[in-house]
């Protein structure tokens, strides 16, 4: 099967390349396609592609950088390890119109404006990536995705390109967060597996990883003296469902973070000074969850190929010694881990404070709750202790 598949896509390598004419005069017309976010959050982030319509062929395709084989070995395990190999692939341009217009997602089309030459310059550039060997690379969702991949054809293909100014002035975490405003739970898990990487100021060019970036820098930039977009077009007006999608707020994680904290302050003041089988079970839930959760944020640090998920400091607050607080010693080493995970959600304040890593602001609330939990446990073992 596998076998069968190569040729395949042997055959459908040379048929395209075969297709390209050499010497033909404003044979082909390159756009870059910019759809716009969709309501899944896979989606949420718009994508890009590259259509190349030949005239001498009638044949109108899209290069697309977003696609990936759910069918290939442990796919969730690859994935979650950032091993997961994404790939260029080619198709007809009707069918990713119907596709976009079913999802109600708008299309922008930028005409470039450029010479034949460059313009072969560019196909090449995409047939050479889609032979069998060089169709699949590791995906990375800041440095290395759907957006970033055209972005270094262009870059690649036409030695003249000079990109304008942006002027962003952004950090990643602000980039990404112009998009994840209305997904209440997944906006708050994405700033909590995330780490310090995102809260650096982003390039210009580093912008570009996302779709609507792409688009803005290339409607400003040039290929020598002249504009490299001769004219940009609505294909599918989506443009309000997009505003909904990209304005909308959710702010359900910080009034349940909110409540949580109203809880512990409660139950702070009745149960500070007497025991409770009810609250220890309370407790105990919150241990072994902070405990689970650190563990993960451990493991996407470390285990893993994102960049993203680097120098993560939410471990500060949530951690795998938590584990330490089931133990029922009341020894003075407990004491000390008390004190510890004390300092060390301060020093997390600190550095979401001194702007080493912006958290969520349901994530400020937790360290608030987690303190006065664990001022509790520190008040109870001083009263047991005497």
């Amino acid at each position: 099967m596998r076998y069968m598949l190569y040729k395949f896509s042997i055959a459908l390598y040379l048929f395209l390349l075969v297709g390209l004419p050499a010497h033909s005069q404003d044979s082909l017309d390159v756009s870059l396609l910019t759809f716009g976010p969709g309501q899944d959050l896979y989606s949420c982030y718009g994508h890009t592609g590259i259509r190349i319509q030949n005239h001498t062929t009638k044949k109108d395709l899209v290069f697309n950088y977003g696609t990936f084989n759910f069918n290939q070995g442990n796919f969730y395990w690859k994935f979650i390890r950032g091993k997961l190999p994404y790939t260029l692939s080619i198709q007809n341009y009707g069918p990713v119109l119907r596709q976009y217009n079913y999802e109600q997602r708008h299309v922008y089309e930028q005409l470039l404006d450029l010479s034949s030459k460059e313009e072969n310059a560019i196909y090449k550039s995409l047939i050479e990536n889609y032979k069998p060997e060089n169709r699949e690379y590791l995906y990375d969702f800041f440095f290395d995705n759907c957006s970033t991949r055209p972005r270094d054809i262009f870059v690649n293909a036409l030695p003249d390109l000079q990109w304008s100014s942006l002027k962003v002035n952004k950090t990643f975490r602000d980039l990404i967060n112009e998009y994840n405003g209305n997904k209440g739970w997944a906006d708050f898990g994405i700033d909590l597996i995330i780490g310090s990487v995102a809260d650096r100021k982003a390039t210009d060019q580093e912008a570009m990883f996302l779709p609507d970036y792409l688009q803005d820098a290339l409607n400003e930039s040039f290929v020598g003296s002249n504009p490299t977009v001769a004219s940009q077009s609505l294909v599918l007006d989506y443009i309000p469902e997009t505003v909904q999608r990209k304005t909308k707020m959710n702010h359900i994680p910080f009034y349940v973070c909110f409540f949580l904290l109203i809880i512990e302050m409660v139950v702070f003041f009745v149960y500070r000074n007497k025991a409770s089988k009810g609250v220890n079970w309370y407790d105990t839930f919150w241990w072994i969850l902070l405990t689970i959760g650190g563990i993960i944020l451990a493991f996407m640090w470390w285990g893993t190929d994102h960049i993203a998920t680097k120098q993560n400091y939410n471990l500060l607050w949530m951690h795998p010694m938590y584990i330490l607080m089931l133990l029922k010693s009341n020894s003075q080493a407990k004491k000390i881990a008390i004190v510890s995970f004390m300092l060390f959600i301060m020093i997390a304040g600190g550095v979401h404070f001194m702007g080493f890593q912006i958290f969520h602001s349901g994530t400020l609330l937790l360290l608030v709750l987690l303190l006065v939990k664990i001022s509790r446990h520190l008040l109870t073992l001083k009263q047991t202790s005497v």
